[in-house]
């Protein structure tokens, strides 16, 4: 992950432990005065900035691009609520383009977070409470419905404004968007490598339509980590790109999946995506919305991964659709 480890004072790590908690929490060090580390999550004089910075060990990361991020992006967090108007989080959508380890985001079950450690931004910043999954506390199912975070969700991807060529900011969104169960059509991107002389790029669905349209073929490796059957599989990051696109053919076009998500897990029934905001059905969806039919083929044995296993790859072309 090429993190570098930092170290924080116990209050800190005690202050992130009850970031979700609806009290004040003040801590004293031996004969030393008390002092706030928490103030109440529902406070309406809370300090959002604070609060997250807190969230994340912001003070001991000395990681200036995560501060610019926190100043730019804590307005944004807003409070999420339950079917009894109880909070439910204090979050916000991730936007930051590969948020390893930031420490920015996590859950939280009855206030008190789930997992200190290798926690970050990835869907959101901020926390989301959950329901107890067990003994353990580590943290069951959200507890505001899947309706209150989508309407959440939809809300803040509505404010961002995000630019037509921000193709990063669009490539978090959608993991998001999928995350929460909320389709990323409409923003959703691809790292592709165009042939086998070239590096990657990144395209808008609607781009990658066209040049299928024109006769190219989209190659998408499965992994053999998942279990895959006939009509279903999982795209992963264990691949080196440059060495899969050496095995390019001058017509055929390969899709990076740059991180691993459930967004790059798909299952067709009868040649058809099941319709579950994954990449493969957003493709799919879009290309029927552009007047195209997309066919979906195998080669088994096409490339190996890192760990030496062969993988086989979804082969994608598109031809005009018949009357």
């Amino acid at each position: 992950m090429n993190s570098t480890n930092f170290k924080v004072p116990f209050s800190a790590m005690l202050s992130t432990l009850v970031a979700g908690l609806d009290v004040d929490v003040y801590y004293e060090e031996f004969e030393e005065k008390a002092k706030l580390i928490h103030h109440r999550i529902d406070a309406a004089d809370l300090d959002k900035k604070a609060w997250l910075r807190s969230l994340a060990l912001a003070d001991y990361q000395n990681d200036k691009d995560l501060d610019a991020y926190i100043d730019a992006n804590y307005s944004r967090l807003s409070y999420v609520y339950d079917d009894h108007g109880r909070v439910a989080g204090l979050a916000a959508i991730g936007t930051r383009f590969l948020p390893y380890d930031d420490f920015l985001g996590g859950t939280t079950v009855g206030g008190l977070m789930t997992g200190l450690h290798s926690r970050s931004g990835e869907h959101w910043i901020g926390v989301l409470e959950k329901a107890p999954g067990g003994a353990k506390r580590a943290g069951g199912e959200f507890c505001a419905s899947e309706q209150i975070l989508r309407d959440w969700v939809v809300s803040q991807v509505n404010g961002l404004n995000v630019a037509v060529t921000d193709f990063q900011t669009r490539f978090r969104l959608q993991l998001a968007m999928h995350f929460f169960k909320t389709d990323p059509k409409s923003v959703a991107v691809a790292f592709c490598v165009l042939d086998n002389k070239s590096s990657q790029t990144i395209v808008s669905l609607d781009v990658l339509v066209r040049l299928l349209a024109q006769g190219k073929k989209l190659l998408f490796v499965d992994s053999e980590f998942v279990s895959k059957k006939e009509n279903e599989g999982h795209g992963d990051s264990y691949m080196n790109p440059s060495q899969v696109a050496a095995l390019l053919k001058p017509d055929e076009i390969l899709y990076n999946p740059l991180m691993n998500s459930g967004y790059l897990t798909y299952k067709l029934v009868n040649g058809v995506p099941v319709n579950d905001c994954g990449f493969i059905d957003c493709l799919y969806r879009m290309t029927d919305d552009m007047g195209y039919q997309m066919l979906f083929s195998y080669r088994n044995n096409y490339a190996k991964n890192n760990f030496g296993m062969n993988e086989r790859a979804l082969v994608m072309e598109v031809r005009k659709k018949t009357e």
